[in-house]
């Protein structure tokens, strides 16, 4: 069995663990609808993570305005102050639904529609099943006894460890080929999801306060952290999209995000 970077021959207290962690995973795959609801979790606060660098000042006074936002299936209610991103993702809608309710909403409305592209289904079910057994697995083995109990532990762990970054590589995947779509139709800019919707939100703003004069143009996270002398940190991975950055604590908190609106403050 794997135990860190090495293989050891099993004991038989690591029989037992790996054959519960073998028998949660298969419980986890199939339980669609347990899959299902653990990406939902990661992807909302994966996304959440990614639009922390994104402030929005609205007006010659550079007013502080707030970016509410919601991954869900149901549009969201309107704000007479705020800036909402509805999000969706390639699990429950296609890119083509979104763009055309983005297209009907026309070019006065101030929502912005975000897609999140349905990519590496299947290692991505993979890879939460494997998670959310050796979780499990741990939890209900609770503190290693003897020196068979603290390597069948470790060896769960490493299961735990290699799932946790198959997820947060995945799901830069995903979260790096995001697009956001201006009522109207526009798609638009940007490299990040931040940058696309630092972009976006500018208009937005605008329509929203459109008899206020909008503010000084303000840099793309992307090209604010270029001009303090910070270079993007590139993500070494063969994928090509870079993970956002805070993933990883997503990926430990999956068993703790709220399936509540997000409302993100900016400065």
């Amino acid at each position: 069995m794997a135990v860190e970077s090495e293989y050891r021959l099993q004991t038989r207290e690591g029989a037992r663990w790996t054959h519960e962690f073998n028998r949660r995973r298969t419980a986890a795959l199939n339980d669609d609808e347990r899959i299902n609801s653990k990406r939902a979790e990661l992807l909302r606060d994966g996304t959440k993570q990614a639009l922390k660098p994104v402030s929005l000042q609205q007006g010659t006074s550079r007013q502080p305005r707030k970016l509410v936002f919601e991954l869900s299936s149901s549009r969201p209610p309107s704000s007479s102050d705020e800036v909402t991103l509805w999000v969706r993702d390639g699990w429950s809608e296609d890119e083509k639904s979104v763009l055309n309710d983005a297209r009907a909403a026309g070019v006065d409305s101030p929502l912005l529609f975000g897609y999140l592209p349905r990519l590496h289904h299947e290692e991505l079910r993979q890879a939460v099943a494997s998670h959310v057994a050796a979780q499990e697995t741990l939890d209900a083995h609770g503190p290693a006894g003897g020196p068979e109990a603290i390597e069948a532990r470790k060896a769960v762990e490493t299961h735990l460890e290699v799932a946790r970054h198959r997820i947060q590589e995945l799901l830069g995947h995903v979260i790096g080929g995001a697009k956001v779509f201006l009522g109207g139709g526009q798609e638009a800019n940007g490299v990040e999801l931040a940058d696309k919707v630092q972009d976006s939100a500018t208009n937005a703003l605008e329509r929203l306060f459109p008899h206020q004069p909008p503010a000084p143009e303000m840099a793309s996270p992307r090209r604010a952290l270029g001009r303090q002398g910070a270079r993007p940190q590139e993500h070494g991975t063969r994928l090509r999209p870079r993970s956002p950055s805070g993933l990883g604590e997503v990926v430990r908190g999956i068993a703790n995000v709220s399936a509540a609106p997000i409302r993100i403050a900016t400065p």
